[in-house]
């Protein structure tokens, strides 16, 4: 069996402060956890896939000034300094990768991390929300979801269900 059902889904005060931790940690910076919404045209969506007894998508989404942002802070660069996509791609999918690594690290069982991808446009999801939270620091908003996939073997049941 690919999915371990009799576990309880990681927790949104868990994921939150794999967040805080990430955000002092690797940025230096200073979060608060909220909802708040913001514009998802042009907002980028970094992603990390965990396999084995869980499968599950732990994605990162953000405004590009927010991702551009957090690039000039884990590059040490100046506000004049340019940033290109493939430095922002680096940032936001290391960013994604040590947040999905910590979420690895609450489930039971034999579980791997994938590499991270990086969408410059928001990706949505098509699977189902276990768990989401936000972070704000002063002028940047994020949001950090996981969400579980459905297995092939899941798969295979639903689809024999309905012949």
């Amino acid at each position: 069996m690919t999915a371990t059902t009799s576990q309880a889904p990681p927790h949104a005060d868990d994921v939150w402060q794999i967040v805080a931790d990430v955000w002092e940690s690797m940025l230096g910076l200073p979060a608060v956890r909220a909802d708040r919404a913001f514009e998802l045209h042009g907002a980028l969506t970094a992603s990390v896939q965990l396999s084995g007894d869980w499968d599950c998508l732990v994605t990162v989404t953000l405004p590009r000034s927010t991702a551009v942002d957090v690039t000039r802070v884990m590059l040490q660069l100046e506000d004049s300094d340019e940033v290109s996509e493939a430095d922002v791609a680096d940032a936001v999918g290391e960013v994604v990768n040590v947040v999905g690594g910590n979420v690895k690290a609450l489930l039971a069982g034999r579980t791997s991390l994938g590499l991270p991808k990086v969408a410059f446009e928001w990706a949505p999801v098509h699977a189902q929300l276990l768990c989401r939270t936000g972070v704000e620091w002063p002028g940047h908003v994020a949001r950090v979801g996981v969400w579980r996939l459905q297995s092939i073997a899941d798969h295979e049941l639903n689809e024999g269900d309905r012949r």
